[in-house]
């Protein structure tokens, strides 16, 4: 016997892979609703289904159309669900209250994760509903929980780079506008952080047995920032988005700053242009898009690793994933296999379910995953180093630290010169200090704020030599970190001026600096540097302890 299930949106670019997808499955009566008539009857002329016009903005209709289809489920696929008015879940409620299961593809994080509020009449009616039956959460949440698997999660991090030669539909340039310039918060070091969409470009690789692509990607909002935090204990969470073509990704990254800056409220009122323009370079680029998930953590023997699940759809198939979700949680709500209740779709789906629609489809994925010592461990080895400098320098990802400090200036005028080059703290007594350090397993920022006063470095790692290159503004000092008498030292062997001007050896710095526990189990730091002939540049020292 046939079940009906009714698409919502079944003419736009997702809801209609995913009604053919489901007209495909003979077991279901595909109603493909929505607004424009002539639409539908196109779509179903070609692909099948029964078309049926619907408002979902009007209760009358909807509430007629539910009566008589009398629908096993109804799948909302139009969105774009940022936009959904005052009362966003109005909808959802109206089919739920007609005893009839209810799925979307919704990636609009505050719906998503505001879902759950639909659970306590989902359950009286005895029906499913789950939100973001999609890439996000649904996909990106099967492959976290697969990464997880033994780890005590610290970073999740997840990318998708479509194809530009991909069609992209209307609702999708319209999310897409809507976040760029905004501000939202992301999970950096176990609180939340304020970013603006389609900033922190950074390239990402992609890779499976056939396939290897890297792309730009920058921060976007997804129901991911909301949930994973709290599911998977994550100190640290981001999503990322990106264009193929680097026109398009630095015109949006570009056009973020007058929302940035409060001079528009939104781009929004563009999307109809910005769809029309990307049409003209629809031939550029490729078909291949990509999606990566990214779990960092700690087994139980305490070692830290890195877990990758990497995605790539040739040929154009990539705008068929975000249909995939629904379809094989429909399939499961027609096996009566799914527990009434309303709630977001993490966790809803395995990763081997998802992987075997994948494949069927010609899509590529792989697994990959890799130990990360810190950066210390690299270059210091198995030192055997106090709890406290331990932990300071073992900790992954963003990380905050507070005490109190003591700041000694320079002596004479080419020292005052030098310590304002690398952006040295002035002069003071005791002032309260916090240290953000912000750890991978190839480079640490740190920042450190003395009062009123911020200086940042960056360390890393010298490949040829294995020693630590510390790197203040536009100088950078290889350094021969050394573990001695329970203390780690910073010794100064040669310098560049910015990256590429080496420092003569008689102008390079001196560096006397220690780091060691005190009695009281506290970090303690004691940082002298002066110029080779003498005259101190600057000496802080103090203690820190974990925020």
């Amino acid at each position: 016997m046939t079940k009906t299930i009714v698409v919502l949106g079944a003419t736009g670019l997702f809801g209609g892979h995913l009604a053919r997808f489901l007209i495909a499955d003979k077991q279901f009566n595909v109603i493909c609703a929505g607004r424009t008539r002539a639409r539908l009857d196109r779509f179903c002329e070609i692909y099948g289904g029964r078309a049926w016009v619907v408002d979902r903005q009007a209760p009358a209709q909807v509430a007629d159309m539910l009566t008589r289809l009398a629908p096993l489920a109804v799948i909302d696929a139009a969105g774009p669900f940022q936009h959904y008015g005052p009362d966003p879940y109005a909808f959802a409620r109206q089919v739920i209250r007609a005893g009839v299961h209810y799925l979307d593809l919704a990636d609009a994080r505050g719906f998503v994760a505001g879902f759950q509020d639909l659970d306590d009449l989902a359950r009286a009616q005895v029906v499913a509903a789950l939100s973001g039956a999609s890439s996000t959460p649904a996909l990106s949440a099967a492959a976290v929980d697969a990464l997880a698997d033994g780890l005590t999660v610290e970073a999740i991090e997840a990318v998708i780079v479509p194809g530009n030669r991909t069609p992209r539909g209307r609702s999708v340039t319209e999310a897409i506008l809507g976040q760029v310039g905004q501000r939202f918060n992301v999970t950096r070091g176990g609180h939340p952080h304020r970013v603006c969409g389609w900033s922190g470009t950074q390239r990402v690789k992609i890779q499976t047995a056939t396939y290897q692509i890297t792309r730009r990607a920058a921060l976007v909002d997804t129901p991911d920032l909301a949930l994973f935090p709290d599911r998977y204990g994550a100190r640290a969470v981001r999503f990322l988005a990106g264009q193929e073509l680097p026109l398009f990704h630095f015109a949006l990254s570009l056009a973020a700053w007058p929302v940035r800056l409060g001079w528009i409220p939104s781009l929004r009122p563009l999307t109809g242009l910005v769809h029309w323009l990307a049409g003209w370079f629809e031939s550029w680029g490729s078909d291949i898009g990509g999606m990566k998930v990214r779990v960092v953590g700690t087994d139980p023997e305490g070692g830290r690793l890195r877990r990758e699940w990497d995605l790539i759809a040739p040929n154009g198939v990539g705008p068929r994933i975000p249909a995939l979700p629904a379809v094989l949680l429909t399939q499961a709500l027609a096996r009566e296999d799914i527990a009434p209740g309303a709630r977001p779709a993490a966790g809803a789906l395995t990763l081997a379910q998802a992987e075997t629609a994948l494949h069927a489809l010609g899509v590529e994925t792989a697994r990959h995953s890799q130990p990360l010592p810190p950066l210390f461990t690299q270059i210091l080895g198995a030192a055997p180093l106090p709890a406290a400098l331990h932990s300071f320098h073992s900790a992954f990802g963003h990380h905050t630290y507070s005490g109190h400090a003591r700041v000694d200036g320079p002596q004479g005028l080419l020292a005052a010169i030098a310590g304002r080059i690398a952006g040295f703290p002035s002069a003071t007594a005791e002032l309260p200090v916090k240290v953000t350090v912000d750890a991978r397993p190839d480079r640490e920022v740190w920042y450190r704020q003395f009062g009123p006063k911020t200086f940042r470095s960056t360390l890393t790692q010298d490949p040829k030599t294995g020693q630590a290159v510390e790197r203040f503004g536009p100088l950078s000092f290889r350094i021969a970190l050394t573990f001695k008498d329970g203390a780690i030292t910073y010794p100064v062997t040669s310098g560049r001026l910015f990256g590429l001007i080496p420092i003569p050896k008689p102008l390079l710095p001196v560096s006397d600096t220690r780091e060691y526990q005190d009695e009281q189990g506290r970090f303690c730091f004691d940082v002298t540097v002066s110029l080779r002939s003498g005259p101190r540049i600057v000496r802080y020292r103090g203690h820190l302890t974990a925020d």
